[in-house]
């Protein structure tokens, strides 16, 4: 053994430390290995043609800078979930052939981080696509449509106030309701986060961000949600019986017990893949959207480069 200072001593390969060390290590060596056996079962990438598609677009200086790399950076995200998505299910998998404390080690420093990470990406991916399809969009009317002038709702906004979801898409509609290919999108993009997944998923994202989201694998949690409303009284009836009924004059403080019950692994990420699918599915409309939109504004640059009448100061060759 060594006595320098700076040297810590050797580690009992008996103690709970090592084995806890040598069975993490063996799970993680477990997990690759059939990782790469399951490639098959692997949900698939986006492909980057979209945005390569979106560079091909003359006219707009602010289009050339803004829509290709918002779109290939969404699609990093999207291709981000789908390798999550794909080590979540191999540990899934993986799991069952531990013992119950060996599970709940491998669930804690494991899986929860990729289960965390794919159940607030839905609502991440929805929105990030509004916004690119709000920017595509405006740049292409801004371009190809004569007289349209560079305004959107957001402008008249005071600083500091949010701009909502429900806000942007009713602007979204009108910039695109000229375009063949936006209601496809827009229709696509709305079932993305539906209220069906939000049930699946027991609204984990939005309880986890702003109260209390269910755990995974195992744990409850206790609550008692208050509340204020009419105070309820007995009212007679004219058989002799009591019922209660709200007193509208008064009002009382009540409380109900509940529990939160884990949110199991599987179910989660059934519910999860399912909006990656459907996430595909929409990116796939935007795609079929951005070359209407490309081909506009280069039918467009064509005409006022045969006209020879300048167009706009953005405009590049």
């Amino acid at each position: 053994m060594s006595t320098h200072p700076n040297e810590q001593p050797d580690e009992d390969p008996t103690s709970a430390n090592a084995r806890w060390r040598e069975a993490m290590i063996g799970a993680y060596t477990r997990f690759h290995e059939l990782g790469w056996s399951r490639q098959k079962t692997f949900p698939g990438l986006v492909s980057f043609a979209i945005a390569d598609d979106a560079s091909q677009a003359n006219g707009s200086f602010q289009w050339s800078w803004s829509v290709p790399s918002a779109v290939r950076e969404t699609i990093n995200g999207i291709n981000a979930w789908a390798m999550r998505l794909h080590e979540w299910a191999t540990w899934i998998e993986l799991l069952p052939e531990y013992d119950e404390e060996t599970r709940w080690e491998i669930a804690y420093h494991f899986v929860e981080p990729l289960a965390f990470f794919a159940m607030y990406q839905p609502r991440a991916v929805a929105e990030r696509l509004l916004e690119v399809a709000e920017t595509a969009l405006h740049h292409a009317n801004c371009f190809t449509v004569p007289n349209n002038k560079d305004r959107l709702d957001q402008d008249a906004l005071k600083p500091g106030t949010r701009f909502s979801v429900r806000q942007r898409l009713s602007q979204l509609d009108r910039l695109g309701s000229h375009w063949n290919a936006y209601r496809r999108f827009r229709d696509l993009w709305t079932q993305i986060d539906s209220k069906t997944y939000r049930k699946h998923s027991r609204d984990f994202r939005n309880l986890t961000s702003h109260s209390f989201g269910p755990r995974f694998h195992t744990g409850e949690i206790l609550r008692a949600h208050r509340s204020v409303g009419p105070a309820p009284v007995t009212v007679e009836q004219p058989d002799g019986t009591y019922q209660i009924a709200e007193d509208p004059t008064r009002t009382c403080v009540s409380y109900e017990f509940g529990v939160i019950e884990p949110l199991e692994f599987a179910a989660a990420y059934k519910a999860n893949l399912e909006e990656f699918r459907l996430t595909k599915r929409s990116i796939g409309a935007l795609h079929q959207l951005v070359v209407e939109m490309v081909e506009a504004m280069n039918t467009r640059h064509a005409e006022l480069a045969t006209k020879d009448i300048g167009g706009p100061s953005t405009r590049k060759s």
